[in-house]
């Protein structure tokens, strides 16, 4: 499957987690709704994994001195969560914070792929990346000058 399917699943996924996380970020309390919804998404993956494994069976354990970088990054996914539901918990608009968030994401990864992962670049990515840039800095400024 090309990578290009995984990008639209993404950001069918990715526009369905935020519009979830705003229209429950006042019903639950911020911290709870996180442990919630990581959990739900954990047992999903177990489930999906194993489901995955018997159809090919080989399961894979990983050797314990390499589990730190999951651990890691799980640790990252629950700051992201947190900061994700406090956002929308603390009255932030679904229109604007989420895509000040994502384009500032983008960006960032944008320049360590360039910087430290030798990704090459193209005239057109060169223009996405100044709009992308352009498009964050008019969301900040005309999101504090209200």
């Amino acid at each position: 499957m090309h990578w290009l399917t995984w990008v639209f699943t993404g950001i069918f996924f990715g526009v369905s987690y935020r519009l979830g996380y705003k229209l429950i970020s006042n019903q639950f309390p911020p911290i709870l709704s996180a442990a919630i919804v990581t959990l739900v998404a954990s047992l999903t993956c177990f489930v999906i994994y194993f489901i995955q494994t018997n159809m090919h069976s080989t399961i894979v354990t990983p050797p314990l001195k390499t589990l730190w970088p999951l651990l890691l990054v799980g640790l990252i996914l629950a700051g992201l969560e947190v900061s994700i539901i406090m956002l929308y918990h603390a009255g932030g608009p679904l229109s604007i914070a989420q895509s000040m968030a994502s384009s500032a994401v983008g960006i960032i990864v944008f320049i360590i792929g360039i910087t430290f992962f030798k990704e090459s670049l193209n005239t057109g990515q060169l223009i996405g990346f100044v709009l992308g840039l352009s498009g964050i800095t008019l969301l900040t400024y005309y999101s504090y000058a209200k």
